[in-house]
């Protein structure tokens, strides 16, 4: 559990708060807007100073962007429009499916700016209400009769912060998760990295997966007319073989010899970032009085960039189940807690054992070849499938009009 700095003057101590979310990204920041727009007292403490660009393919699936239109925050999601995908097998089979339509409405899905996209929905969460705090970060965390005490460091200070109602949106990393004793060993032992560049060329209007022979993959987003979000997910083993980040992108992006002869290799002058774990687990997503949301409830290997799309779909799942909740009373609070778990087993765990399912098939190449022949047959078959990934099939009536097409 984290601690907090002895200090020679007594930290400030702030109003309580019916919420204190902890975490300003994607998920925090729309927990914090949705409580808001209930009429809650929310506190967000976010640990760093200013929104920077997150390490994140940038893509929202076309469900998600019909979430934030159902929400009425169409305009926060600003980016290019996606109208499907590029798949390459390993053996260089192309296929382009595009995203089915959803209730007799064309499916879109978004290749984004993480930052501006997190800057417009805090700004959101602060224009409903909410106290947005940024340079905060966890240092003590105490359950009391009345809730939750949190001491945190802005700069040399200290405040307490109190909620009767605790949020972990703190990232795959959470301090919120291992404070409270849920975070469990992090499964595999997968490394992404991730960057950006600009080309001279325009780009498509779809986002790609680039599918390779050893299990590893390169996503490619076209998060603006001529700039390029390239992820590539491979094992900390063959990072390690390889030499390193750069080394190993150069590598794979030879061998991704479809995305080499468009786009060549990757800048030098280009930054690049690497992330692990990719996959983090949790024992539970809820505890009395407290819950996780986004990648701080769980974060899968992100073949089908789900990041985004869980991180909305748990924190208005969350804010539903505690809008039945008057006021903020434990018992209240608790009846929410577990309608909100419940939502997350029928609403998210399907999909990630059908990712699990993927998983295995990477590892299979000449699986995935038998695969995209099945596929490209019928190009209907694709896009069915394509709305599996992307969220507007739920998996088995996806699965079934696949092989029905």
């Amino acid at each position: 559990m984290p601690h907090s700095r002895t200090r020679s003057t007594p930290p400030a101590s702030a109003p309580q708060a019916d919420a204190v979310v902890v975490g300003g990204g994607p998920a925090g920041a729309l927990t914090a807007y949705l409580l808001a727009r209930q009429g809650r007292r929310v506190t967000l403490l976010e640990a760093a100073s200013r929104v920077e660009r997150k390490l994140c393919g940038e893509y929202l699936c076309p469900r998600g962007v019909e979430l934030l239109e159902g929400l009425g925050l169409s305009e926060v999601a600003v980016g290019r429009e996606l109208v499907g995908m590029r798949v390459v097998s390993p053996q260089g089979r192309v296929l382009t499916p595009t995203f089915p339509p959803h209730d007799g409405r064309p499916s879109r899905g978004l290749a984004l700016n993480r930052q501006l996209f997190e800057r417009a929905l805090l700004a959101r969460a602060s224009a409903a209400g909410a106290t947005v705090l940024m340079g905060r970060r966890l240092r003590g965390l105490e359950r009391t009769s009345a809730g939750w005490h949190l001491r945190v460091e802005h700069g040399a200070s200290s405040e307490v912060h109190r909620g009767a109602l605790l949020v972990g949106a703190d990232g795959r990393r959470s301090t919120v998760a291992g404070a409270l004793g849920l975070r469990l060993q992090a499964a595999g032992d997968h490394v992404a990295l991730h960057g950006h560049f600009h080309r001279a060329e325009r780009n498509s209007d779809r986002g790609e997966m680039h599918l390779l022979s050893d299990g590893s993959y390169l996503g490619v987003d076209p998060t603006g007319d001529h700039e390029v979000n390239v992820s590539l997910v491979c094992s900390a083993r063959h990072l390690r073989e390889l030499g390193g980040p750069r080394p190993a992108l150069r590598h794979y992006l030879a061998l991704a010899r479809d995305y080499h002869a468009r786009y060549g290799p990757y800048p030098h002058h280009a930054q690049l970032r690497a992330v692990s774990p990719v996959t983090h687990r949790v024992s539970a997503c809820t505890v009395s009085g407290a819950a996780l949301v986004g990648d701080a409830a769980g974060f899968i290997d992100p073949l089908t960039g789900e990041g985004i799309f869980s991180a909305l779909w748990g924190a208005r799942a969350l804010a539903d189940a505690l809008a039945c909740a008057p006021a903020f009373d434990p018992e209240s609070l608790e009846t929410g807690l577990r309608e909100y778990a419940a939502a997350r087993r029928v609403g998210l765990e399907p999909k990630w054992r059908l990712h699990r399912g993927f998983q295995w098939l990477l590892e299979r190449p000449r699986l995935i070849e038998r695969a995209g022949r099945f596929l490209a047959h019928r190009p209907k078959r694709a896009d069915a499938f394509l709305g599996v990934i992307g969220n507007v099939y739920r998996p088995l009536e996806g699965l079934v009009r696949t092989l029905a097409a």
